[in-house]
């Protein structure tokens, strides 16, 4: 996986891009319950806001950041959304798997207009 990350990274034209990493190591611990099941793009393809808020506050607090950015500012989601509604209209994605599968990860309602 870290290899693959490097890869993909190598072709960014974001310099910031190339030098981060979500792999810290190459060699990853084994531990499948290190895994976060709250991963953005597990089913919908969309980021949590929520998340997204909490990552900016902690590069804030360890100075990565100078102040803190509004997720509207970086967070651009509407292609996202669309492409779901559509999967979502066509039948391909079941609207209440996907329900169920938010409420359990506590997004709230407002995020997702469909």
């Amino acid at each position: 996986m870290y290899d693959l990350e490097t890869r993909l990274r190598q072709a960014t034209f974001n310099d910031d891009e190339r030098r981060l990493r979500m792999l810290k190591t190459e060699t990853p611990p084994t531990d499948a319950a290190i895994r976060r099941d709250s991963d953005p793009t597990i089913m919908d393809g969309l980021v949590s806001r929520a998340g997204l808020a909490g990552v900016i506050d902690g590069m804030v607090q360890s100075g990565e950041l100078d102040h803190a950015i509004d997720v509207d500012d970086v967070l651009k989601d509407a292609a996202a959304i669309d492409a779901c509604q559509q999967l979502l209209d066509r039948g391909l994605i079941d609207r209440e798997a996907l329900q169920h599968w938010r409420a359990a990860r506590g997004y709230e309602r407002a995020q997702v207009p469909y």
